[in-house]
């Protein structure tokens, strides 16, 4: 790839992630930053700027369901692997990439995305989301848009660019949202 293609890419990437109504391009946008970070010159700082800030928004939230396992199972995995990301992107560092993949391995998105809908069927999460319901509602729809994001980015980085499990997780946001939008009803949000 010229510098020139690079310089191409990476505008286009800008102008798509975060700014495009069309949630399939920002997820290709994604995609196609994780299969050129390793050959991006100098720093992409600007380009982690427009990612979601993952950590900010549980902290705006108050980060947590209350259940230490979620905290556990979810937010800590999705939080490590969502700064190893932002590591590849601003450092373009060999050994970056290889943590990511380490992370990504250890931490899959995929897994993960299981893990919430096993949480979310369990009646014990269905009586703890009463409280401050559309609070947790957003936690919840936020951890399935960020193991998205995260599946975008490793497929295009660790260069298979497998939409299977995008598009699986995409099904799970659906089933997911579907619940949350039951449970609103149910209890009269």
């Amino acid at each position: 790839m010229s510098p020139e293609d690079i310089k191409t890419a990476i505008e286009f990437i800008e102008s798509r992630i975060g700014e495009t109504e069309h949630v399939t391009e920002r997820f290709d946008a994604v995609m196609k930053l994780g299969g050129i970070v390793e050959q991006m010159p100098g720093s992409a700082s600007s380009l982690a700027e427009r990612l979601p800030d993952f950590d900010g928004f549980l902290e705006k939230e108050n980060g947590s369901l209350g259940d230490a396992n979620f905290d556990q199972q979810l937010l800590i995995p999705i939080s490590i692997l969502t700064n190893s990301m932002r590591d590849v992107i601003t450092k373009q560092a060999p050994e970056a990439i290889e943590n990511f993949k380490m992370t990504y391995e250890k931490y899959n998105p995929m897994m993960l995305g299981y893990t919430l809908l096993a949480y979310l069927s369990q009646s014990s999460t269905k009586n703890a989301m009463k409280e401050n319901f559309e609070s947790k509602a957003a936690i919840v729809m936020n951890v399935i848009g960020q193991l998205i994001y995260l599946e975008a980015f490793g497929s295009g980085l660790l260069k298979n660019n497998n939409r299977f499990n995008l598009e699986l997780l995409s099904e799970k946001c659906c089933i997911i949202n579907e619940k949350i939008d039951g449970w609103r009803r149910e209890f009269g949000v």
